[in-house]
């Protein structure tokens, strides 16, 4: 799946420690990505901070409005030391199996520069149950690109104002940016899309509750010419069945 395999981390804002947006901070410059993408995924991705294809012109605005923070283990002690931190336990989930290897790298970029980390390997279940409650402070999530930034991506924005939280995961309420967001749905330029997404960008950028990795280059499908029944789309996966079902009707043949 060509624009599959985005890989994000989530602060919980409503954790006691990361409603602090100091240590959201620390934390952000703490965690350098190149190494999560070298260590977790054999190096092959492209680092970016948006779920957007690489080259595109929504890359653009990214690059004009939001400069990517990269990983700074010296500004992250000084941030961190100048907030209200005071060596909590961080309660790290990631899903076993794919999640282990990403928080076997975040937990020791944190740890290094003065976080106690409780990284907490969890059954799928579990995994998904502790961030639809928020028990957790920080989670690695994933992201694909469906052709439009933000509405693909909006209701992990959007204040969600119920007690189990199955989308906007982060918890982060702004109704300025639902209004924002809102407004969006009504452009029909691209020239006016791209502007408002320059803004929603920055907006969420400056709220600090995401630290984006970028797309990891290890979803791709292969197949040879025994393969039938399955075909290429290009920019967005693979093509489905006639009445769904993915992989339903492909087959080998000797």
């Amino acid at each position: 799946a060509t624009r599959s395999g985005y890989r994000r981390v989530i602060f919980n804002v409503d954790s006691p420690i990361f409603g602090d947006i100091d240590v959201r901070l620390a934390a952000t410059y703490a965690m350098d990505m190149q190494k999560l993408l070298d260590e977790a995924f054999f190096g092959r991705g492209a680092l970016m901070d948006g779920v957007v294809p690489p080259g595109s012109v929504w890359e653009e605005v990214l690059l004009a409005c939001c400069p990517r923070r990269e990983g700074d283990p010296d500004k992250a002690r000084a941030l961190l030391a100048a907030s209200s931190y005071a060596g909590e336990p961080i309660r790290l989930i990631v899903g076993r199996g794919q999640g282990e290897p990403v928080g076997e790298s975040l937990s020791r970029q944190l740890r290094q520069v003065g976080f106690n980390v409780n990284l907490q390997v969890l059954e799928s279940g579990v995994y998904d149950d502790k961030q639809a409650t928020g028990d957790f402070d920080l989670s690695p999530k994933g992201g694909s690109w469906g052709g439009d930034p933000v509405i693909d991506a909006s209701g992990r924005w959007r204040c969600e104002l119920t007690a189990l939280h199955y989308n906007n995961q982060t918890r982060y309420c702004n109704p300025e940016l639902d209004s924002l967001i809102d407004a969006y749905y009504g452009l029909t330029s691209i020239d006016d899309k791209l502007a408002a997404y320059g803004v929603i960008a920055t907006t969420l950028y400056d709220a600090v509750i995401t630290k984006h990795m970028g797309w990891n280059f290890t979803r791709f499908f292969g197949w040879n010419d025994n393969l039938k029944g399955f075909e290429h789309r290009g920019e967005g996966g693979y093509t489905r069945g006639p009445i769904g079902g993915g992989l339903w009707r492909v087959y080998f043949e000797d």
